[in-house]
């Protein structure tokens, strides 16, 4: 049994793509929900939130204001961090 070698540029060494996989499961899942855009030669998806809305039914869209949640400083960008290829 040998060890083989894992170059930089192998797909082994490359971490997974979850925003893609994510936009791929929902393409999948409604079609209608991602519109694609093109900007500066660059392809990405944007959501509609008014048809999540209707997919998900207005009830939940009603409670909007009142929720609860766990904000810190640094939130985003440690969840920008964690999404990055």
């Amino acid at each position: 049994m040998s060890i083989q070698k894992i170059e930089a540029h192998s797909p082994e060494a490359q971490s997974a793509d979850i925003i893609a996989d994510n936009i791929a499961k929902l393409k999948a899942m409604f079609p209608e929900l991602l519109t694609e855009t093109t900007q500066g030669g660059k392809t990405s998806a944007t959501l509609n939130v008014e048809v999540l809305k209707n997919l998900i039914g207005d009830a939940t869209a009603a409670d909007s204001e009142e929720k609860y949640g766990l904000n810190w400083h640094g939130k985003r960008k440690a969840r920008q961090m964690a999404l990055t290829p």
